[in-house]
């Protein structure tokens, strides 16, 4: 499961049987599921999205919308383990949205953590490696409140 496709979607769609990705700007998956020559990448639709796919009305409504993709597929699948890519936006606040879904089992990668911001990260995930700018974690015990905090601290948040 991915947020924000690319290179790793290409590469992705070679390796897993089943994978999950997707965008907020509809024309960058018109794009990719042209360039993967099948729809592996969905929209989040947020209305209009400037350059990298943010939206232009950066409210609640669409933090949820893009941090909550990914728990309908998560509470369905039967795999030893499910590995997500954040590389899109509101990647903190779908950390904490994930948190209660993943097990240990589970994998988080975050790209781009080199960013300050995305540290708070690892108040909920322990860093098993870091390759470059992407960050292999795995979620460690953390207080309810502590996830509450940061949820709050991330709730527009859209980087």
């Amino acid at each position: 499961m991915e947020s924000g496709s690319g290179g790793s979607t290409i590469i992705a769609s070679k390796i897993f049987n089943i994978i999950y990705s997707y965008e907020t700007d509809y024309r960058y998956v018109n794009y990719m599921n042209n360039l993967l020559e099948k729809q592996l990448v969905g929209h989040i639709s947020v209305g209009e999205t400037s350059k990298f796919g943010y939206p232009e009305n950066q409210n609640q409504q669409n933090a949820k919308k893009i941090s909550e993709v990914f728990i309908p597929h998560l509470s369905s699948i039967e795999q030893l383990y499910s590995i997500i890519l954040l590389d899109g936006r509101c990647r903190v606040l779908t950390a904490t949205k994930l948190y209660d879904q993943l097990s240990e089992k589970d994998y988080l990668m975050v790209h781009d953590f080199n960013r300050p911001h995305y540290k708070k990260i690892l108040e909920m995930y322990n860093l098993i490696q870091k390759v470059d700018k992407l960050a292999i974690l795995r979620k460690k015990k953390t207080s309810k409140n502590k996830i509450e905090s940061i949820k709050k601290e991330f709730s527009l948040d859209f980087r």
